[in-house]
């Protein structure tokens, strides 16, 4: 018999929470895409109550985020306005819908910056969707299903002419991605623009490795500790191909398997359950053993996140490193 244990926990917090008031965390982080789009209006004021010492702490404490971990900061400018407003974009060649995620539009917009000029110099056009969207795959840990649901029926409604014209949708984050491959066809399993949205999702590294097989970026002349990312495992083999990842120069000695990412991101703020990710019973993938292998290695070595979540919760929280 096979259960999803994921699924499962999703319908029973929908259920429990049913005509009642969620924990605080569920509304601040479930509904991270209300508050970062708010934010970025005045990023100022959201870097003043969520950095600075003392409102930092209040902060905190309301949102019951344990003393051990920095809550997110947010970008001056998001992506979306820096991709309106930049100068030379390439308009010619097979066009790509570039995916702004919430994390890496808010948050960490170097991110997909930095993924533009890669698929441009691939020979794409790069577009963005109209209008900031959200795809509401953080409303699923705390059973929000009402406004998970509705989400992405927006994203399908915004995106069918970009789906109808057979455009590929790239995803920097695999949370995204998983929704549009996965949850979306059981949400929507009638809609054939949802089964060719599906279809026509693909993750950074594959859409080059398919699509621009001839692309070939600067070799990594330094060993790389490759995370992948546990939604990622679940819907692909992996959002870095072999191609894009074994280039000359560059070798991949380890990566977090499915189940201890997993354990890595389920309790990523909250104080009750910081400790947990931690004593990951791996010795080949525990972010620890990463910096054992990062310390004996005789080469420069660089750390490589499959997304934005996974970079604070391993790389960031146990080596102490940047990716």
């Amino acid at each position: 018999m096979n259960v999803d244990i994921a699924a499962y926990k999703v319908e029973f917090l929908s259920h429990y929470y049913e005509g009642r008031l969620r924990p605080i965390p569920a509304y601040a982080f479930g509904l991270m895409h209300r508050w970062a789009h708010v934010a970025s209006r005045a990023p100022w004021a959201a870097k003043v109550l969520t950095q600075m010492p003392g409102p930092r702490g209040i902060a905190k404490a309301v949102l019951r985020v344990a003393p051990e971990r920095r809550i997110p900061r947010f970008a001056g400018r998001t992506f979306r306005r820096w991709f309106e407003r930049r100068d030379g974009a390439r308009l010619t060649g097979p066009r790509v819908l570039l995916w702004p995620d919430t994390w890496n539009n808010y948050f960490l917009p170097g991110t997909a910056r930095a993924a533009v000029p890669v698929l441009e110099a691939a020979g794409f056009h790069v577009t963005i969707p109209a209008r900031p969207l959200c795809c509401g795959r953080p409303l699923y840990d705390y059973g929000m299903l009402d406004t998970a649901k509705r989400l992405p029926g927006d994203v399908l409604g915004s995106l069918r002419p970009h789906v109808r014209a057979g455009t590929s949708v790239v995803g920097l984050e695999p949370s995204c991605v998983s929704v549009f491959r996965d949850e979306l066809l059981e949400l929507f399993p009638h809609d054939d623009d949802a089964k060719r949205l599906a279809a026509q999702t693909v993750a950074l590294g594959n859409v080059l490795a398919r699509n621009a097989p001839a692309f070939a970026p600067p070799a990594l002349r330094k060993k790389a500790l490759v995370h992948g990312h546990c939604h990622d495992k679940a819907i692909s083999a992996s959002m870095m191909p072999a191609p894009c990842s074994t280039k000359p120069g560059s070798t991949i000695p380890c990566s977090i398997p499915a189940a201890a990412a997993w354990l890595v991101r389920s309790a990523t703020n909250e104080a009750r359950t910081i400790a947990c990710p931690l004593p990951v019973p791996n010795a080949c993938c525990c972010p620890r053993c990463e910096m054992r292998a990062i310390r004996r290695s005789s080469s420069p070595t660089v750390s490589a996140a499959g997304s934005r979540s996974s970079r604070p919760h391993t790389v960031g929280r146990c080596t102490w490193r940047k990716s």
